[in-house]
């Protein structure tokens, strides 16, 4: 009768795994939404986040973690970067959507969405859209970059024969990104009509709103 379960899980250094062979196996199998937050190898986790970068991808499943970190950041003042990455393979072609084509109005939504949703929780952030050749590696560069000592995100049980696999990006993150991690997994099941693809979507300029 349970809407979602909530797990922790700290990085295992002896292991090749980026979650704990439990915390894995009960996430594949889970029927419902599950919660999980992996610490750095050796740290204790802070009183209070500071900073903590959001992905955006505009699925159904990404609303997890627009939730999670509202919630928090209008309990303790954790500032949000919540940020999508759109990407181009044709650099030349994404100079003149810049300066002659209109953004794309499926990304606006997200962003829009998002900073709606954010500000009326009363939450403290910045909604960005940014240009990027791989989504996953920016991402993990911009959690460096700004300093945030948490990262939440969200995604869909991809895997299969109980497997846990929740796309490139996440996994990119649990190997590369060695702040705090917390992850809200929707199960296999769950529908995600998705309103855009972060790393298809082509936003022609960059568009920023921030509360203040």
């Amino acid at each position: 009768g349970y809407d979602a379960g909530v797990m922790g899980s700290a990085l295992e250094p002896e292991s090749a795994n980026t979650l704990s062979c439990l915390v894995t196996a009960v996430s594949a199998l889970s029927t419902v939404h599950a919660v999980v937050v992996r610490r750095p190898e050796g740290s204790q986790l802070p009183w209070a986040f500071a900073r903590a970068v959001v992905p955006l991808s505009g699925s159904m499943s990404s609303r997890g973690a627009q939730e999670i970190s509202a919630y928090l950041s209008s309990n303790i003042g954790t500032h949000l970067h919540q940020l999508h990455v759109h990407t181009n393979e044709h650099p030349t072609l994404n100079r003149v959507l810049a300066d002659h084509g209109p953004t794309s109005q499926p990304v606006r939504n997200v962003l829009h969405g998002a900073a709606e949703f954010a500000t009326a929780a009363g939450a403290n952030h910045t909604t960005t859209s940014e240009p990027a050749a791989n989504a996953a590696v920016h991402i993990a560069a911009s959690v460096k970059e700004l300093g945030a000592d948490l990262v939440i995100a969200s995604g869909t049980n991809r895997g299969h024969h109980n497997s846990l696999f929740l796309g490139h990006t996440i996994d990119h993150l649990l190997h590369e990104v060695d702040t705090t991690l917390v992850l809200a997994i929707a199960p296999a099941d769950h529908d995600e009509n998705s309103a855009t693809d972060p790393d298809e979507t082509d936003l022609s300029t960059p568009t920023e709103l921030t509360r203040a």
